[in-house]
């Protein structure tokens, strides 16, 4: 890496290190995060029964997720990006685009 140090992105399977090293990420500053009363497992938890009951996705929790990834602490002013990312993350899960709770079949599956 010393001699070629871009080696790792122009690798072919950089696409999965990234990925990877996302997840971590993930893993390690969210669903870790347990910090002055405010913790992402029992959040989450939270709001997939809220979900179940046909609630829509809280926006505090998406902000406060985008405060934890920006800053490590929920508690951050959050700016006109991360609003806007809130917006289209709670668009898409609450949207028409929305699955149907179980597979619907439009037409019987070839014999072939």
């Amino acid at each position: 890496f010393c001699e070629i140090p871009e080696a790792v992105c122009a690798s072919e399977h950089s696409n999965e290190l990234r990925w990877v090293s996302g997840m971590f990420y993930w893993i390690r500053q969210i669903q870790s995060h347990d910090e002055d009363g405010w913790n992402y497992m029992e959040k989450i938890r939270e709001q997939a029964i809220e979900l179940e009951s046909g609630a829509a996705l809280d926006p505090k929790l998406v902000t406060a997720v985008g405060c934890v990834l920006k800053t490590g602490s929920v508690d951050c002013v959050p700016d006109e990006y991360l609003t806007e990312r809130a917006s289209e993350v709670l668009a898409l899960t609450t949207g028409p685009q929305r699955p149907t709770e179980s597979p619907t079949l439009t037409s019987p599956p070839s014999s072939s």
